[in-house]
């Protein structure tokens, strides 16, 4: 359980169908009322504790006071194949697995004393925007989520957006050359969710601006309770 004075990082592991699932935790140290978790779905070649990964949650638990969450995904993480090669990048997770896997996770979060399981919120970009819109299409316990960075190429994506019903924040890169705007734009437009609005900013799929994740804790805040929103990163 590493801590560093503000965050204590729990590991758990998760038995899904024939899978095991390693995740991990992040709190307050030393806290242990219970309060809203925030759920990170990692990009592909990601993985739960990749830099964006670890840097987001410490940012939610030292700003914020909350929990975060994270998992690696099929083929990411600990999960990957030790004989793939390392240049390669990994295969898209199928979708209806990692909701599965997602929904086994909120069970799990759900019974530590530690975490308000009726305020949880999703963040997910890139890959994680996929994996997270087929996670909410399938449960109804998150009350938030900010996505983005995607398209609806993909036909999993196309049925389940219109089954996403909690209030969604869409983060969209003007000149991103994975997912031209017109495309960002028809998924945001196919999410199923009456409450619902996009942030545009200049620049490309990695670009995604500071501001953009202060925005993010605000408007956590503004569905989850329980703190104020994320200064700037600098604070």
């Amino acid at each position: 359980m590493p801590e560093d004075g503000q965050v204590a990082e729990h590991r758990f592991e998760l038995a899904v169908g024939d899978e095991q699932v390693p995740g991990l935790l992040w709190i307050p140290s030393g806290n242990h009322e219970p309060g809203p978790a925030i759920l990170i779905g990692h990009g592909r070649g990601g993985h739960k504790r990749d830099r964006y990964s670890l840097g987001l949650a410490h940012r939610l638990v030292r700003q914020h006071g909350w929990a975060a969450v994270a998992l690696d995904a099929p083929a990411h993480g600990e999960r990957r194949d030790p004989r793939a090669d390392p240049e390669e990048t990994p295969p898209r997770p199928d979708l209806p697995q990692v909701a599965q896997e997602w929904r086994a996770c909120v069970d799990f979060i759900g019974s530590q004393p530690v975490i308000d399981g009726s305020a949880l919120g999703y963040w997910g970009v890139s890959m994680g925007a996929s994996m997270g819109i087929a996670f909410l299409a399938a449960d109804p316990r998150v009350r938030c989520a900010v996505l983005g960075l995607m398209h609806r190429r993909y036909e999993q994506v196309r049925l389940d957006a219109p089954r996403v019903s909690c209030p969604v924040l869409f983060l969209l890169q003007w000149d991103d050359a994975r997912v031209p705007r017109g495309e960002g734009f028809e998924l945001f437009d196919a999410i199923g969710s009456r409450d619902k609005r996009l942030h545009a900013q200049p620049g490309g799929h990695g670009d995604l601006p500071d501001e953009e994740i202060t925005a993010a804790g605000e408007f956590f805040a503004r569905y989850l309770g329980g703190g104020a929103a994320f200064p700037a990163a600098s604070a």
